[in-house]
């Protein structure tokens, strides 16, 4: 349902590959979750000093998310 692809803002981004519904999950999110703060361009903080250091295709989610 999505694709890697070369993005025109930032190097690869995660595209659909086809259309879907609202509120429908379109790619399972795999990462690792640490007990510190992390400034990798992969990371999405959590509650406390927990960080999601997102793996797989969801590493190239762009801007959108969290909106």
């Amino acid at each position: 349902m999505t694709a890697v692809r070369k993005s025109p803002l930032h190097g690869k981004g995660l595209f659909a590959r086809s259309a879907f519904q609202v509120g429908a999950a379109v790619e399972i999110v795999k990462g690792e979750v640490v007990l510190r703060e992390s400034t990798s361009r992969y990371a999405i903080p959590m509650s406390g000093r927990r960080t999601l250091i997102l793996t797989g295709k969801a590493r190239y989610i762009n801007a959108a998310w969290g909106r």
